[in-house]
């Protein structure tokens, strides 16, 4: 199914698992405020450009 909707792109299944196992989520949280957040780490154009190909829904911000 990757290797399906990455068909257009440069990138094989394998190649797209490997660039995104970089990706990271950091969280920061306050335990005297209560402030919690959360952030994805920048991504480079290329993890963009498979998660863009894969689901465009993974790149939406969600608080």
């Amino acid at each position: 199914m990757l290797q399906y909707r990455l068909r257009n792109t440069e990138f094989t299944a394998q190649s797209a698992l490997l660039e995104l196992a970089t990706m990271y989520k950091v969280y920061l949280r306050d335990s005297q405020h209560r402030f919690k957040l959360s952030r994805v780490v920048a991504l480079t154009k290329k993890q963009e450009t498979i998660l863009k190909t894969i689901d465009r829904s993974l790149l939406k911000v969600q608080n």
